[in-house]
């Protein structure tokens, strides 16, 4: 009996996010306030062509994200609300990358203050696309 092999175009990534739970950052530095999430080893990383990002949760001002070396600003990036879920995608070429990196927080843009609670995030990394 022959059995077709599927093969997938993309390696999904649970991305701990527990260092959230004590996030802080200052509400009056008008800057990008991530914390590290870790690294993580994502197969064929030089043939990954894009990253669908879904999150959800509190921010103020902006949520931003750091895969690698790509920075996503959740203000000028094009996210969609699908399923409870901001979600949005973004190229990358990457080359001869053991492990991503990725970092996570909130981009302060008003002096007062600033969060970033309940987050979750979901990335799949696409290798068809």
């Amino acid at each position: 009996m022959n059995k077709a092999l599927a093969i997938k175009s993309y390696s999904e990534v649970p991305v701990d996010v527990s260092a959230f739970a004590n996030y802080t950052c200052n509400g009056y530095e008008l800057t990008y306030q991530p914390i590290n999430l870790g690294d993580y080893a994502i197969p064929n990383t030089d043939k990954v062509k894009s990253v669908t990002i879904k999150w959800k949760g509190a921010v103020d001002d902006r949520f931003g994200i750091t895969i690698h070396d790509t920075f996503v600003d959740g203000r000028i990036f094009p996210y969609e609300w699908i399923d409870n879920w901001y979600q949005g995608n973004v190229k990358v070429k990457w080359n001869k990358v053991n492990k991503i990196n990725i970092k996570a927080g909130a981009i302060n843009t008003d002096a007062w203050r600033c969060y970033a609670s309940g987050i979750q995030i979901h990335l799949r990394f696409n290798y068809d696309k």
